[in-house]
């Protein structure tokens, strides 16, 4: 199949199709996003109940951060997938749910100790990789929400955490390891999802095509039907048995008259 119509470099496709694209991405996605923003509140509200052991000295910041700002804000994206501008914003609306709970991780790793901050640490690498296999966030989205929470966990354990070298090195070879692996993932779904979309659009218009050859062909058809059926009746009227015939005819409703 011909892929000419997608641009490899940030898959998309022209304006017309990439418009019928996202219009049906919305319409076949919507609830599961809704799914998705509801699980990850859960999910994400859930592990709240190992705080308490992790750091029993600070776990009701750790829950301030899940429980007032974190689970809250999915929530009121869930609200906002209800309004009618939803569409329009629908990128953004995922990638920020992802973003906040990311941030939120990094945040978690500041609060908690160096002992400590690496069980918060492997969330964010989960939350890193979701990025990339959350359909239908593009892969756009997913590239820059990803690397931004990697720069952020960056910021955070050099001017905050002052993590060593040696243990941010270590954190890093991972976290980027699996950004760039996830970056190939995202990659290939989405355009495995663009080729399908395109094949389903040609074979469409391909049967919307035949169709209309079809209604051509059977109207042509009528036509030369119709044509030849007056042919025929021409080729009677115009015979000397037809006009003798009409002769007679006359003269036998002239007679009626008279009598």
């Amino acid at each position: 199949m011909n892929d000419g119509d997608i641009n490899f470099s940030n898959l998309h496709f022209s304006q017309e199709l990439e418009t019928l694209f996202s219009e049906e991405c919305f319409t076949h996605s919507l609830k599961s996003v809704r799914f998705k923003l509801i699980f990850g509140a859960l999910i994400f509200g859930a592990f709240g109940f190992l705080d308490s052991g992790l750091s029993p000295d600070k776990y009701i910041h750790l829950w301030l951060l899940r429980y007032a700002i974190v689970c809250p804000f999915i929530l009121t994206v869930y609200l906002f997938s209800f309004h009618p501008h939803f569409k329009y914003f629908l990128q953004v609306a995922i990638s920020l749910p992802l973003l906040v709970a990311g941030l939120g991780v990094v945040a978690m790793t500041v609060i908690l100790s160096p002992s400590r901050s690496a069980d918060a640490y492997s969330g964010l690498i989960l939350i890193v990789m979701l990025s990339y296999a959350f359909p239908p966030l593009r892969f756009l989205y997913s590239t820059l929400t990803a690397w931004a929470l990697v720069i952020a966990y960056n910021i955070a354990s050099l001017c905050i955490s002052h993590t060593p070298l040696l243990v941010l090195a270590r954190n890093n070879f991972l976290l980027i390891s699996s950004s760039l692996v996830g970056m190939l993932a995202g990659y290939y779904i989405e355009l495995y999802i663009r080729r399908d979309f395109l094949q389903r659009y040609r074979l469409k218009a391909e049967r919307e095509k035949s169709e209309q050859l079809q209604q051509q062909v059977l109207q042509l058809t009528i036509e030369i039907d119709q044509g030849k059926r007056a042919r025929q009746v021409a080729e009677i009227t115009e015979t000397d048995y037809f006009q003798q015939l009409q002769e007679k005819s006359r003269l036998i409703r002239s007679r009626a008259k008279q009598q």
